[in-house]
């Protein structure tokens, strides 16, 4: 029986990493059934493009910073999949 996961992605101003982070987790093996992006105010051009990567991806922009952990809190609310993957891209 197929397991369906979730993908939290929490992005401040990451530039290019945030899409080349979520180019990464399409190309898994267990493919996610959505991909949450909280999106904590960036000021950057980091959102660019996220949509061209397909319909299984939820964008959730926040006006303010809450920071990683109530993030990741946020978009655990809008998860209902077998399990859920926080996932903390890298920095450069």
């Amino acid at each position: 029986m197929p397991v369906s996961v979730s993908v939290i992605i929490v992005n401040w101003n990451s530039g290019n990493l945030l899409a080349e982070c979520v180019k990464h987790v399409k190309v898994q093996t267990v493919q996610p059934a959505q991909i949450l992006i909280v999106d904590n105010a960036s000021s950057d051009n980091s959102l660019a493009g996220i949509s061209e990567f397909g319909a299984n991806i939820k964008l959730l922009r926040l006006n303010t910073n809450i920071g990683f952990s109530a993030a990741n809190n946020f978009a655990l609310s809008e998860c209902d999949t077998d399990f859920i993957v926080l996932l903390n891209h890298p920095f450069d």
